[in-house]
């Protein structure tokens, strides 16, 4: 017979939670350090901090490199480039991004004068990596605005060129380009040169008005042919090669004077000018004495240099004498007399 209560079933025992047993819950600077010294183990906070330090900056190092190149090659950053033909000779460079400017009474033009024919950011560009060479450098397939160096390179290759007499601005833009603002040299004279071998005239070079000699073969035809002549000077130069200068004291004062002259050369139908050194003996100095000559050969003694407000009245008497007898001539034997201004014969 079952006993009538049932015994009670064992309870199971839970034992209490010792608050000891459970840790807070690690902060995230301990988790970092944990994970990182699952990499690097043993090691303290500082070598770690180094190594990642160490990483980041090879990362950057790679990765600035890769960059440079990027943009460097970026169409925005390029200015110019070698045109190569298959064999790798140069052919050329892209120039259409840098604009060379010179002054004129309107302003600024992009448009060679009438007086040259030849574009010399070529020649610019050609003597940049002449520079390179010279250094001991190969010159780059592709010039960038941000090449350090691409400006003075610029500067010094154009004070270089025998058509460049001042660089007035060169200043590099982004996206590329660059503005380049030079003062040309001017042919004003085509010197005869004497062979003093052959006691001949061996031919005539262009001179700007600094007495210095520019490349023929860049004026056109047609414009030196419209150039005053400068005659009687036999004395030989030093050197003739473009942008060499003549020292010669009756060249120098025969080209300033034409350039004084400027379009009334031209307005007065003038055609040479011979310059003399003759002898003031009040003085006891020598100077130089000017025959102009008429395309219709009649010469006139425009007597010695003086000073630019005294020359611009001579010339201007010459033009009102042309304008009174609608010519420039003077009967042979006969000397154009300048009114007030005391000639030296």
């Amino acid at each position: 017979m079952k006993s009538s209560q049932e015994p009670e079933k064992e309870k199971t025992q839970i034992p209490e939670k010792d608050e000891s047993d459970f840790s807070p819950l690690l902060s995230a600077d301990e988790v970092s350090r944990t994970i990182i010294a699952e990499f690097i183990p043993g090691r303290g906070y500082l070598a770690t901090f180094a190594a990642l330090i160490i990483i980041f900056m090879t990362f950057s190092f790679f990765l600035y490199n890769f960059s440079e190149k990027q943009i460097l090659s970026s169409d925005k950053y390029i200015l110019s480039e070698r045109i190569s033909d298959e064999e790798g000779n140069l052919l050329g460079f892209k120039l259409d991004k840098i604009h060379l400017k010179y002054e004129t009474p309107d302003g600024l033009s992009t448009e060679l004068p009438a007086w040259l024919t030849c574009d010399i950011r070529a020649y610019v560009l050609n003597t940049v990596e002449q520079f390179y060479s010279q250094n001991k450098q190969t010159p780059p397939e592709k010039y960038s605005i941000l090449e350090s160096r691409l400006v003075d390179d610029f500067h010094k290759a154009l004070k270089m060129h025998p058509w460049v007499r001042r660089v007035i601005h060169i200043q590099k833009f982004y996206p590329a380009r660059m503005e380049i603002v030079v003062e040309y040299r001017k042919p004003v004279v085509m010197a005869e040169i004497y062979d003093p071998q052959t006691k001949t005239i061996s031919g005539a070079l262009p001179l700007d008005p600094d007495a210095r000699f520019l490349p023929a073969c860049d004026i056109p035809q047609e414009y030196q042919v419209s150039l005053p002549i400068l005659k009687g000077c036999n004395s030989p130069p030093i050197s003739t090669r473009p942008g060499a200068f003549w020292d010669d004291p009756k060249v120098m004062a025969a080209a300033k004077l034409v350039a004084e002259f400027g379009e009334n050369w031209k307005a007065l139908n003038l055609h040479a000018i011979h310059p003399t050194t003759v002898m003031n003996s009040a003085e006891l100095r020598s100077e130089i004495h000017y025959i102009l000559e008429t395309k219709n050969g009649s010469r006139i003694d425009f007597g010695c240099e003086e000073t630019s407000r005294r020359t611009q009245e001579k010339i201007q008497q010459l033009l009102n004498h042309q304008k009174r007898h609608g010519i420039l001539e003077v009967p042979q034997g006969y000397k154009f007399e300048f009114q007030n201004i005391p000639v030296q014969l």
